[in-house]
C-alpha cells in the first residue's frame, strides 16, 4: 500500500495508517502518520495458537481456516473499535483497507465513508472468501447492520494489482473493479547498501522466502548448494530469518542480508527464487524478471499455479526439492522461453494505471 499512500501525500492528500505493532514504528519510519488499530501481531499470533482451528492451519488448508477464525473472526472487533475511534479523532474522508481487513468495511459502514479494497495479489479464492463473509457477518449483526455480500469486501471499490494473465476468471463477480499497477517497494538510499553497486557482471540471483515463514534451514542450504560456487551471483535476503543466522561460512559468490534494497536489487537480477508472495512474485515479475516458486504457505501455492502456468515461473516442491533440481530450475529459468513469458507480463504490468492516475479517482469517491 506504500506505492499508492505515497502518490496520494505527493497530491497533497494527508494519509494515516491504522495498524498494530510492531508494524508502526516501520511505518513511521517511512514518514507517515500512523495511529493504533487492533491486536499488536504478538496478541494475534498468541490468538491463533490458542485456536485449535489455527494451530495446525498451513499449507493448502490455510487461507480458508486463517479468513474465517482470524482475519474475519477475532481480529475483527478490537480493530473495529480502533477504527472508530480514529475516524471520530481524524474525520478521514475515505478508508481504504487491504483484501484480508474486515474490519475496515464495517467501520466504513458504521461512520458512512466510502472504503476501497486494496489487492496485495490475485484474487482471494471464491470459496474463501463467501466463507470469511460469513464469519463477518456476525459483526454487522452484532452492530445493527445487515450483513453485505463478502463481509462488504467488494462493496465500492476493490483496486486490482493483478494483471490480468495472473487473475481468476471470477473477477468478473467483483462490482467495481480499478486497475492499479503494482510497484515494488523502493529500498531507499542505494548506497546504503555498497554491495548492490559492487555486484559484477555475472547473471544475480535474488533469493527470498518471505518475513512470515522464512525460517527453513534446509531450504537455505539447498539453494547454497545448488548455486554455491557457480558463476552466478547469489543475493539471499533472510528477512532477519533465526535459521539463516546458523548458516556458517558461505561461498564466495553468496551475499547473505537480513533486509536487501528490494527495487534495486530486483533492477540487478535475472532471476528471482521466492516462496511466492505477492509481493516477492509481482516485483520481480513487473521488470519483467522469471521466477522460481518454492510454496511455504498461505497464498503462496495459488500465486505459484497462476504465474507458473503462464510460463514466467518454475515450481519446486518444498518437501522434496535438491540442489540438482533447483540449480536445473535456475537454469530454465534464465532461459529464453522463461524471459519472454516474464516480459509479457511486464507490459501487461506497464499498461496498468499507476497509482498517481488512480488518486483522482479515489478523491472523487464520495
Amino acid at each position: 500500500m506504500v506505492a499508492l499512500a505515497k502518490a496520494l501525500v505527493e497530491a497533497g492528500h494527508e494519509v494515516r495508517f491504522g495498524t498494530g505493532e510492531p508494524l508502526l514504528a516501520t511505518i513511521r519510519a517511512d514518514g507517515f502518520e500512523t495511529a493504533k488499530a487492533g491486536l499488536s501481531a504478538r496478541e494475534i499470533t498468541d490468538g491463533r495458537a490458542a485456536d485449535p482451528g489455527l494451530s495446525g492451519a498451513l499449507s493448502t488448508g490455510m487461507a480458508m481456516a486463517f479468513f474465517t477464525r482470524s482475519f474475519a473472526g477475532f481480529e475483527v472487533p478490537p480493530r473495529v473499535e480502533d477504527l472508530t475511534r480514529i475516524v471520530h479523532d481524524w474525520s478521514p474522508d475515505l478508508l481504504v483497507h487491504e483484501m484480508s481487513e474486515f474490519a475496515g468495511p464495517l467501520v466504513a459502514a458504521l461512520e458512512g465513508l466510502p472504503a476501497v479494497n486494496h489487492s496485495y495479489g490475485p484474487l482471494v479464492e471464491a470459496h474463501v472468501m463467501e466463507s470469511a463473509g460469513a464469519a463477518a457477518a456476525e459483526h454487522w449483526l452484532a452492530r445493527g447492520l445487515p450483513a453485505p455480500d463478502r463481509g462488504g469486501m467488494y462493496g465500492r471499490l476493490y483496486l486490482d494489482i493483478a494483471p490480468p494473465s495472473l487473475q481468476f476468471p471470477y473477477i468478473s463477480t467483483v462490482p467495481n473493479v480499478q486497475p492499479m499497477r503494482p510497484v515494488p517497494l523502493p529500498g531507499g538510499d542505494s548506497q546504503a547498501s555498497p554491495w548492490l553497486s559492487q555486484l559484477g557482471p555475472q547473471p544475480v540471483v535474488a533469493v527470498t522466502f518471505g518475513t512470515v515463514f522464512n525460517n527453513r534451514l534446509d531450504l537455505y542450504r539447498v539453494v547454497i548448494d545448488a548455486l554455491g560456487d557457480t558463476d552466478l551471483q547469489v543475493v539471499i535476503a533472510s528477512g532477519r530469518s533465526e535459521a539463516a543466522k546458523g548458516l556458517g561460512s558461505l561461498p564466495s559468490n553468496v551475499q547473505l542480508h537480513e533486509w536487501v534494497p528490494w527495487a534495486e536489487l530486483i533492477a540487478r537480477s535475472s532471476v528471482v527464487v521466492t516462496h511466492g508472495g505477492a509481493g516477492s512474485s509481482l516485483g520481480p515479475l513487473s521488470a519483467g524478471i522469471p521466477l522460481v516458486m518454492i510454496p511455504l504457505a498461505a497464498d503462496h501455492f495459488k500465486n505459484t499455479g497462476l504465474v507458473s502456468a503462464t510460463g514466467a515461473a518454475v515450481a519446486l516442491d518444498a518437501g522434496a526439492v535438491t540442489p540438482s533440481q533447483l540449480r536445473d530450475a535456475v537454469a530454465t529459468a534464465l532461459g529464453e522461453s522463461a524471459r519472454a513469458a516474464a516480459q509479457r507480463i511486464a507490459e501487461e504490468i506497464g499498461r496498468m494505471p499507476s497509482p498517481e492516475e488512480v488518486v483522482p479517482i479515489l478523491a472523487n469517491l464520495r
